[in-house]
């Protein structure tokens, strides 16, 4: 059994095709995995990234790289949504990737030829733009000629009668080596391509040139001519051009001379500069026909493993069929056309035959409801890996070389289907008896997993049974197995098809890890990153998604969606069978006293007398943070409780149903929290939520002065931060407290302090029209605050009182509030007359 590559697993595969990938096994497995933290995880991600462009020498911000990521990562999150959503049965390694990749490639012809249209990306190589992919060999035809050999042969005529002093002083023999590339004998590894053309070569013929790092045309075109007139010490400019075309015959004269007496347009420029990378940058090119070749050779060892890659019979070297699905969608797509997209997707249906379009090209078929999702595909590969048996003979795409009818239908083995079925229904048949309330439901979900066990095709649904087991494990109070068993199975997605069952595996993992202790982005990160990686839409808006449209960081969205896991826990999985007790929540049980004692204080007015004994009885405990999700300490719960208590109007209660009004409630709720600010431990008074927001930001964003002045006093932390990068001082801003904010910043706080999207509380502060705030920043700050930073707030603060209807409205959108019209003019004319000060 085996499972649809990764993400990761293709990117690791990428990097290492182009560049040498230095990491330990156990670093890559567990990358692979997404047993690594996300910060690591991204840095790796972008490490790996960085090394292929590297590899091919491509600047950082050109089109082309660009355009190349987010086809790349279209195409890597339509696998990683494969993967999430198809089962894989006892389908073996060579049945999944066949599957997968007559999907693929024609994805990949198609976004190729996309790429193509405007113009060809490579008319000076054999066969133009499909020069890289392996064809018949002309002289030869019982063998296929592979993009080295043909980037070799082409080279080596370009240099014409000069391949003969090539590389003539060295001493490894390099131009043997080079001829047995040519060849076709051996694929090149990585270092041998680097020791063939190295950066500093001084003999011209085989000098590489890459352009300069996230260059743009003029600096590159520089560049260019800097390395010819290196590479051909003369003064003369028409000996120059003369060697120029003798060495590059695809540059025209006209352009040659224009070139270096430097007065070339952009577009000749541009022009110019490919032609010299193309002819002088071998070492890329071999880089990445050496990559494709090696992909190749790997998809059919894996395919086909006794055939020899360079085998041209398509029906026994099955890869070459995937590479006329390449080539079809390539030639179609180009056939097709730059036009409007309808014209386009109309030719394109046209031009594809019903048998294929219902086939290997059903995902990429345009229609009227654009293209099929990839759950679909995924669900279609599902169906197909059900009717196969591990080991058997790989189906034909093509019924004969012409490559235009389908191939004969295969056997379907249909014992294996109803095998298959069967468990399923049984499967589906546990999961409805522990939802039910009927009382007989352990010893019914009892005798169900004992037949699923010994069922023939358990192995196929290890996961499967293994969830039914963690839910039969919670319904008997036993959460840490329940855990373990979800681990277990998630560890066989790992190795396996599963489908959907991941995401609900991933879902329940993180329920069962917020819902008995305070939050710990250590242990709960795993499962979030699992479900995270196949959320619906609605998920996504809610977790990642601000109103404003600004995406959350990963952790922080984490950290939003922990209570929800908990509660559902709590309301829907924490159901136990008859007979048994419910789980009690961890709080109540280890906290239950303390909180009901101090309530009792705080309502009986008697915290000025029994608070400090009431602490000290309680010390130990009042440090620790609370077994709940939400990571409070008892003061930061007490805080939030009195906040939400002070903001509601609360009707009046029948006269005689509580001792007090609820006004004198609030009021003594409010004084319990300024009393335990004086007495706490100041860690007590530092410590953070589960979105790491300190009971300073708490009392702030609620502009409630004299709590912030008592935290201060006890000199809480005024530099901390929450999960969004946000201050005390952003905190002050957004509660539009100047009072609060002027205490924060006298005690030391940073007004450049910054959030997750780069936003200063100095400039928040100015975007929700707090002029009064912007005035003490720059009175108490005004040095710290760099000239750049000015002038973009002032920027803002114009552009806010000219639109600021829709200001208001977008920030209406979050929740949030904005000072008058007014107020933005007036934050105008100080940071002007600031600025013309200090002129």
């Amino acid at each position: 059994m085996t499972t649809i590559p990764s993400f990761e697993s293709a990117v690791l595969t990428i990097s290492g095709l182009l560049a040498p990938v230095e990491l330990q096994t156990a670093i890559k497995q567990r990358f692979q995995k997404g047993e690594m933290g996300h910060v690591r995880h991204q840095e790796l991600l972008k490490a790996l990234l960085e090394d292929v462009r590297r590899a091919v020498e491509i600047p950082k911000d050109s089109d082309l790289f660009n355009d190349f990521l987010r086809s790349a990562f279209n195409l890597l999150n339509t696998l990683d949504t494969f993967g999430n959503y198809s089962r894989t049965y006892d389908a073996d390694e060579r049945q999944v990737l066949w599957e997968i990749a007559q999907d693929l490639a024609p994805a990949m012809g198609r976004t190729y030829g996309f790429w193509s249209l405007d113009q060809s990306l490579t008319p000076q190589l054999p066969n133009g733009d499909l020069w890289f992919l392996p064809r018949t060999c002309e002289v030869n035809p019982q063998r296929l000629v592979l993009p080295v050999e043909t980037l070799a042969t082409w080279w080596l005529g370009e240099l014409g009668t000069k391949q003969g002093s090539i590389w003539p002083h060295s001493t490894d023999d390099r131009l043997r080596t080079f001829q047995n590339w040519k060849s076709g004998k051996t694929t090149p590894s990585i270092d041998a391509i680097y020791r063939m053309f190295p950066d500093k070569e001084t003999f011209l013929p085989v000098t590489t040139f890459a352009s300069p790092q996230d260059a743009d045309v003029e600096r590159r075109f520089e560049a260019a001519i800097a390395f010819l007139n290196r590479s051909f010490d003369h003064d003369g400019i028409a000996e120059k051009v003369t060697w120029l075309i003798e060495c590059c015959p695809r540059i025209p004269r006209g352009i040659a001379e224009q070139a270096f007496a430097g007065r070339l347009g952009e577009h000749e420029k541009t022009l110019f500069v490919t032609a010299v990378e193309t002819r002088w940058g071998i070492r890329r090119l071999f880089l990445v026909a050496r990559a494709l070749e090696a992909a190749f050779k790997r998809a059919v060892a894996t395919l086909t493993p006794d055939v020899p890659a360079d085998d041209p019979d398509p029906f026994s070297n099955k890869a070459l069929q995937l590479i006329e699905l390449f080539k079809l969608s390539y030639k179609w797509t180009v056939d097709a056309g730059n036009g409007p997209f309808r014209v386009h997707d109309r030719r394109f249906r046209e031009a594809v035959p019903e048998w294929l379009a219902n086939g290997a090209f059903w995902g990429i078929m345009p229609h009227e409801q654009g293209l099929r999702r990839p759950e679909a595909i995924a669900h279609r590969f599902s169906s197909e890996f059900k009717r196969k048996t591990r080991g058997r003979e790989l189906d034909n795409i093509f019924l004969d070389r012409t490559f235009s009818a389908a191939a004969l239908a295969e056997d379907v083995d249909a014992k294996a289907v109803e095998e298959r079925d069967a468990l399923e229904k049984l499967l589906e048949k546990g999961v409805s008896i522990w939802r039910s309330n009927q009382p007989n439901r352990q010893s019914s979900l009892s005798e169900l997993l004992e037949i699923a066990q010994s069922h023939p095709r358990k192995a196929e649904f290890e996961a499967d049974i293994l969830y039914l087991e963690a839910l039969h494990c919670i319904a008997q109070n036993d959460p840490d197995t329940a855990k373990a068993k979800v681990l277990e199975a998630l560890d066989a997605c790992n190795s396996r098809g599963f489908g959907e069952l991941k995401t609900e595996l991933a879902w329940l993992g993180f329920s069962l890890e917020v819902a008995f202790q305070s939050f710990s982005v250590k242990k709960a990160e795993r499962f979030f990153r699992t479900w995270s990686r196949n959320m619906q839409p609605e998920d996504v808006k809610r977790f990642f998604v601000f109103p404003d449209g600004t995406v959350a960081p990963f952790e922080h969205a984490m950290r939003s969606a922990a209570p929800e896991a908990s509660e559902s826990f709590w309301n829907k999985l924490s159901r136990p069978y008859p007979g048994a007790a419910r789980l009690e929540r961890p709080f109540f049980e280890e906290h239950g006293d303390v909180f009901k004692e101090y309530c009792q204080i705080v309502f009986q007015g008697r915290v000025d007398q029994e608070a400090a004994a009431w602490k000290k009885r309680h010390n130990t405990a009042l440090k620790k943070k609370l077994c709940d999700v939400r990571g409070d300490t008892f003061f930061s719960l007490i805080l939030k409780m009195t906040i939400d208590m002070t903001g509601c109007d609360l009707p009046e209660p029948p006269a005689g149903t509580i001792p007090i009004s609820f006004e004198e409630m609030k009021a003594r709720l409010r004084h319990g929290v300024l009393t335990l600010a004086q007495i706490m431990d100041r860690k007590a008074l530092e410590d953070t939520d589960f979105k790491l927001q300190s009971p300073l930001m708490l009392a702030a964003v609620n502009a409630d002065v004299d709590l912030v002045k008592a935290l201060l006093d006890r000199q809480v932390d005024v530099t901390a931060a929450d999960s969004l990068g946000r201050t005390a001082l952003h905190s002050a801003a957004l509660g539009h407290s100047t009072r609060c904010f002027e205490l924060i910043l006298s005690s030391g706080a940073d007004v450049m302090a910054r959030t997750c999207v780069g936003t200063s509380a100095f400039a928040l502060a100015a975007n929700l029209g707090e002029d009064e705030m912007v005035r003490l920043c720059l009175e108490k700050s005004g040095s710290n605050i760099p000239k750049t930073e000015r002038e973009k707030v002032l920027a803002c603060a114009i552009d806010c009182y000219e639109n600021y209807k829709r200001h208001r409205k977008d920030f209406a959108q979050s929740g949030k509030k904005i000072a008058p019209k007014a107020r933005y003019r007036r934050i105008a004319d100080l940071l002007s007359g600031e600025m013309a000060s200090s002129c």
